[in-house]
């Protein structure tokens, strides 16, 4: 004859086993993106890298390592350190202890200040060469100003829509409808240094 379990072994058994199901479900995975990078150093980064880009897709993980580009570049360009060593280290410090998403809407953010910048300058050229005026009979110089106007307009609609889409990443990071404007999409830049490089 087969040995049964106690009933209440048995209703503690079952008890158990809803316990632990439910601990299970409830430590289920999260969003990836909202992992916390702790990295003070270029050789931690890179471990932390290769460990949450096993969780992401491949557009994200591409979005944080244009995030660390897209840092370093604002860290040069606002001359907050100088040589390779000490901009790696300025940019650690401030990616360290964030979220995933928060590197990432960082380097967003700083794109999409850097595209402003380029957009506000380029309408300026192009509303001054829409002012331009050559002789008569200089057909030459006429297809010339065509040429680059034609070509200005090209790379203004082209930063527009990259404007656009870092909108849209923006606003998916933050939990809002892509139509939505994101909260503080471009911060502020930091200081500029006297005599730093200009954008």
């Amino acid at each position: 004859m087969r040995n049964t379990p106690h009933p209440r072994l048995q209703t503690w058994i079952g008890l158990l086993a809803v316990f632990l199901a439910a601990a299970v479900g409830g430590c289920g995975p999260k969003d990836p993106l909202d992992e916390v990078l702790s990295a003070t150093t270029p050789v931690d980064l890179t471990f932390r890298r290769s460990h949450f880009a096993r969780t992401l897709t491949a557009e994200q993980v591409r979005d944080f390592d244009q995030a660390i580009i897209e840092l370093k570049y604002d860290i040069m360009a606002f001359a907050e350190a100088k040589g390779s060593d000490a901009i790696t280290s300025t940019m650690l410090e401030k990616i360290h202890r964030l979220k995933i998403r928060e590197i990432i809407g960082l380097g967003l953010s700083a794109k999409l200040r850097r595209l402003e910048i380029d957009r506000e300058k380029l309408q300026e050229i192009l509303a001054h060469n829409t002012r331009l005026r050559t002789r008569p009979g200089d057909y030459e110089s006429a297809d010339f100003l065509k040429t680059v106007n034609s070509e200005q307009g090209q790379r203004l609609e082209k930063i527009l829509g990259d404007i656009k889409q870092i909108r849209v990443k923006l606003a998916a990071l933050q939990g809002l409808p892509a139509h939505s404007e994101p909260t503080n999409p471009a911060p502020p830049p930091p200081k500029r240094v006297p005599g730093g490089p200009s954008l």
